[in-house]
């Protein structure tokens, strides 16, 4: 018997579960974004899979929905041919999520009017995703953010950055968190950036309040503030910060292992800096985000800043 194509719901039901498991290797995380990048229609169907994940986390302790999380943190070494019991409930689901969210389908008394969603970037180009109260979340590529939007407007950067452009609604504040860092503004426009060494939050109009573990602090537009192990310093460069959203990252004295941690959203092969003294060297530059890595490498390498040590199809190593 000849095995039906897969369609794109069960597609990504199937990657859902899989990118659940901590395991999940570098190379199938590249076979998602391949996946989710090839297709508009890929997009929707895990954008439609991820919310009703969400909104099942909101129904509490059901058994039969408990079952479902369990299955789904199973590893997903199963044939190819069978996909897992929680990607399979999952892709059953999709088929209700037709529905607006505030139909009343999954909606809990905790919960009456809120539209929650999980939505992932792929690594080739940022993405706009349009939110329900009217705001728009452009992603940056290998970014990640969970939302939740109703009596509340809330959103947790979980991975890489964003760019928010919030509607303007004096009642419901739009708060955003990245790793204990607190946004909030009101009607604005603003970019956060969640960072292995730094969170940055940078204003490009209206105004927004910023909480830290270091202090807090209300930016005005084409400042930046950057917060990292206990400090806090509030500078200009807004522009340039947020300037991924047209192709271009550009860098101004920021150590190099944050520049090569920002090129390689972009990178099939990943630059890694294995040289703690090269790791903290402040390096200025302008790339285009496409071949921006391997730019980065032939320039380091060019003027024996850097050489490289180690090669593989996935990465490239450097070193002094």
């Amino acid at each position: 018997m000849t095995d039906r194509s897969e369609t794109p719901a069960e597609a990504a039901a199937a990657w859902y579960a899989r990118s659940r498991n901590p395991s999940m290797s570098a190379a199938e995380r590249a076979r998602f974004d391949a996946w989710l990048n090839a297709d508009d229609e890929h997009a929707a169907a895990w954008d439609r899979v991820s919310r009703v994940n969400a909104l099942l986390g909101q129904l509490g302790n059901d058994p039969a929905i408990e079952e479902m999380r369990r299955a789904a943190r199973e590893p997903a070494q199963r044939s190819s041919r069978r996909w897992p019991l929680a990607a399979a409930l999952a892709a059953a689901l999709v088929a209700a999520v037709g529905l607006p969210l505030s139909s009343g389908w999954l909606d809990t008394a905790s919960a009456p009017d809120l539209v929650v969603a999980q939505h992932y970037a792929a690594a080739s180009a940022p993405r706009t995703i349009a939110l329900a109260d009217g705001s728009t979340m452009q992603l940056d590529a290998r970014s990640s953010a969970d939302v939740a939007i109703g009596s509340t407007r809330a959103v947790t950067l979980t991975q890489g950055r964003a760019l928010f452009t919030v509607a303007k609604d004096e009642a419901h504040p739009f708060v955003v968190t990245a790793s204990g860092s607190t946004v909030t503004a009101l009607g604005t426009q603003f970019g956060v950036e969640r960072g292995a060494r730094e969170t940055i939050v940078a204003l490009l109009e209206g105004s927004v309040r910023v909480v830290t573990p270091a202090g807090a602090r209300t930016l005005r537009p084409g400042e930046t503030l950057r917060a990292s192990d206990g400090a806090l310093a509030v500078g200009d460069g807004a522009e340039s910060v947020t300037a991924w959203r047209t192709g271009r990252l550009d860098f101004s004295a920021v150590p190099l292992a944050d520049v090569a941690e920002a090129l390689n959203r972009y990178a099939t092969r990943r630059v890694i800096i294995a040289d703690a003294a090269l790791a903290r060297q402040p390096y200025s530059g302008s790339f285009t985000a496409d071949g921006g890595a391997d730019a980065l490498v032939t320039g380091l390498v060019a003027t024996r800043t850097a050489r490289v040590v180690a090669r593989t199809d996935q990465s490239v190593t450097l070193a002094r």
